[in-house]
C-alpha cells in the first residue's frame, strides 16, 4: 500500500481484494515512518511497514481491487497500470 508513502505517520487500513473468482481479500495495514533525522541537506528517507491478514470472506463496497503485479494482472482499466499485461 505505497499511499502510506503520501501520508507519513498515519496508520492506513484497507481491504484489498485480488482479481478472480474465490480469490482471497486481504486486510492490510500500513504506516509510514522516518528511518532516522536526515542531516542537514540531505533528503528524508522514508519506511514504510505493512501488516497483511486474511480479510472476512463477504466482499464490501469500499475493497480496493489490485492485482498481483502489472504483467500478470487481469484488471484492463487499472489507473495504476505502469506496464501491459502480459495475458493478452
Amino acid at each position: 500500500m505505497s499511499e502510506a508513502l503520501t501520508r507519513p505517520g498515519r496508520a492506513l487500513r484497507m481491504v484489498a481484494a485480488l482479481p478472480g473468482q474465490g480469490a482471497p481479500r486481504l486486510l492490510c495495514h500500513a504506516v509510514a515512518a522516518l528511518r532516522e533525522e536526515p542531516l542537514p541537506g540531505e533528503p528524508p528517507v522514508w519506511e514504510t511497514t505493512m501488516l497483511v491478514r486474511p480479510a472476512p470472506p463477504e466482499p464490501a463496497p469500499d475493497d480496493r481491487p489490485v492485482g498481483p503485479g502489472c504483467r500478470l494482472c487481469p484488471r484492463p482499466a487499472c489507473p495504476a497500470r505502469r506496464e501491459p499485461s502480459i495475458l493478452g
